[in-house]
Order: C-alpha cells, then structure tokens, then sequence
C-alpha cells in the first residue's frame, strides 16, 4: 500500500532475471522496513506471492531479526498469505 512492491506488468520474458532481481530488490526493502517496526508492533510470520510471476517469499520474525526466503515452494502451515 505503501509502494514499496510496485504494481505492474511482469517483466518480458527477455528482462525476465532483470525483473526478477529487481522484485527481490523490493521485497528485501519491505523485510527492512518490518525489521525497523517490529520493536515497536508484533509482527507475524508470513508468506507473500506476487501472482504476476508465483513467486513465493517467505518472512520469518524472531526477537532480533526478520529473515526472508526468496522463492519458497509455498507458505509453511499457520503463515499469514499475502497475495499481490
């Protein structure tokens, strides 16, 4: 809601891996931000998919860190799923 994950068109097959780089790029921007708020709100575990190109990234708070897995197969069970 925020523009950090960019509404758009998925990437031509010719900048397929310059999109891909890209959105992975975004996505660590947003893991970031939860890192700075996270202190601050709770902040659950979760899986989103950008449905453009079903690229699962998965996002895992603990009391220090969020740490994000680029490309998972699919949300772990009891993720929230965020679908973009």
């Amino acid at each position: 809601m925020d523009g950090v994950i960019a509404h758009g068109e998925p990437p031509s097959p010719v900048n397929a891996l310059i999109g891909y780089a890209g959105a992975v790029k975004r996505l660590g921007v947003f893991r970031d931000s939860l890192s700075n708020v996270r202190g601050r709100h709770a902040v659950p575990t979760f899986s989103v998919v950008l449905i453009g190109t079903t690229l699962w990234t998965r996002f895992e708070t603990s009391q220090t860190d969020v740490t994000m897995s680029v490309h998972a197969a699919w949300p772990s069970t009891g993720d929230v799923v965020v679908v973009h």
